[in-house]
């Protein structure tokens, strides 16, 4: 079998399920790119606090235990040792890994993955590429002069649900695009309890509401032009967790015929904990012919009973099934976007495709430029007191 040593930067919530009894999505896909390829793999995970490590190896056990799935691990810093720069050590002592996958705090994005750049490696980060246009353009003009496989980790483009979307608004049947609705949030306990320690640091809008820009941009090819956005501050600001419970906003799009339309947000990380669904997302897509409605919270599963919660779970994004050994394998398009991520970074290290073919159509840090700027205006308007913001304006700075 052939040796495989991929790196994973972040051990939360969704490298491997911290802070829940789940195992995250980065585990779970790794497993099952292992079990496709039979490749002998070494995963090195990576954190700050080795004083978390038995924890760790306990979550990243009880997963192998339940899949069945054999590698090799190991764990940085060292157990008990805090070590914020553990990262750099572990990048410059591996030699030629398969592959970067960075999950950290929005903030730490830039400075971790310019450091993977660096030093040659293809890396995937979870979204936002950085919050900061600046630092993302740095990032994606490295890769483009290093020739460098890049990727964020823009899942809900492989949702079934959006490429129906896409085919429909690319087939013509929806005429003149007009308008588009998102409406996005997520329980509470995200702010309050698994992202408490750098809520601060982001909002609702650039953690999930980017994904829609992304779809999108993904979809239509337009460009976003402006942004305005209005934050509403209450239950989160008065614990001093965050500065925002919701963000609404709209966004002016210009379509390659030079025609817009508008996109309007409304995004809250403040409902209840009870919620049947960790998240509740809905987009719409209105045309002069006909509109498009995506109800992406309501996967057609309820679950509920005496004496449990009520569950409307979303079995197309990470869901464990139990296969005829008895082992639970993982499926979702969470899981296929990094085993995507992987694959093409194999297909590139044995030329089985070239670095120009897979930029055409995977969300790389070029491709994944104005979804920063977006980020930045929004978060711009917000400190301007809900004034309109020129997103191209910010696209359009000089380089460094």
């Amino acid at each position: 079998m052939k040796k495989q040593e991929i790196i994973i930067i972040g051990t939360g919530m969704y490298s491997i399920g911290s802070g829940t009894n789940k195992y995250g999505t980065i585990l779970p896909s790794i497993g099952e790119w292992i079990k496709k390829k039979q490749y002998d793999v070494n995963l090195i995970f990576v954190g700050t606090q080795g004083i978390k490590n038995n924890e760790i190896r306990k979550k990243i056990n009880s997963y192998v235990e339940l899949s069945g799935v054999k590698f090799n691990f190991s764990i940085f810093p060292e157990d008990n040792v805090e070590d914020k720069n553990a990262y750099s050590k572990v990048l410059d002592k591996v030699k030629n890994p398969l592959a970067i996958l960075i999950a950290v705090p929005d903030h730490l994005h830039y400075e971790i993955a310019l450091s993977s750049l660096n030093h040659g490696f293809p890396c995937q980060i979870v979204k936002p590429l950085t919050p900061n246009f600046r630092e993302a353009k740095i990032l994606a003009n490295k890769s483009i002069k290093d020739k460098i496989f890049t990727g964020v980790e823009f899942h809900k483009r492989l949702d079934k649900a959006n490429r129906i979307l896409k085919d429909e608004y690319q087939s013509g049947k929806i005429g003149k695009l007009l308008y588009s609705v998102v409406e996005y949030s997520q329980r509470r306990s995200i702010p309050e309890k698994i992202f408490k320690n750098w809520a601060n640091k982001t909002n609702i809008f650039q953690y999930l509401g980017i994904h829609y820009i992304d779809i999108l941009f993904n979809i239509t090819n337009a460009i976003p032009k402006k942004i305005l956005a209005v934050g509403q501050k209450s239950s989160l600001y008065e614990k001093g967790i965050t500065d925002f419970d919701s963000i609404t906003c709209q966004v002016i799009w210009e379509l390659p015929n030079k025609s817009e339309f508008t996109q309007i947000f409304a995004l809250n990380w403040i409902d209840s904990n009870e919620s049947p669904t960790m998240s509740n997302q809905t987009i719409k897509i209105i045309g002069t012919k006909a509109r498009i409605e995506s109800d992406q919270s309501n996967r057609g599963i309820k679950i509920y009973g005496q004496g449990m919660p009520y569950e409307t779970p979303n079995p197309y994004f990470c869901y464990p099934y139990k296969n005829y050994l008895g082992k639970y394998e993982w499926s979702g398009y969470g899981i296929e976007s990094i085993i995507q991520f992987l694959d093409d970074c194999e297909d590139l290290a044995l030329n089985k495709v070239k670095l120009e073919e897979l930029e055409k159509n995977r969300p790389t840090f070029d491709k994944s430029l104005w979804s920063s700027a977006v980020v930045e205006g929004c978060n711009k308007s917000l400190s301007l007191n809900s004034e309109w913001v020129d997103i191209k304006e910010i696209f359009d700075q000089t380089d460094e």
